[in-house]
């Protein structure tokens, strides 16, 4: 999960919207909280 996390934070700013960028972070939270409850 994490490799995918550095991926997208690695990827060049003119990859993607700032938009989009957001919402893949976005889910990756939700993902760790996720994992968080269930742990």
């Amino acid at each position: 999960m994490w490799g995918i996390f550095i991926a997208v934070n690695s990827l060049p700013m003119g990859y993607g919207t700032t938009a989009m960028h957001w919402i893949f972070v976005f889910f990756q939270l939700l993902a760790v909280f996720h994992s968080r409850k269930e742990d």
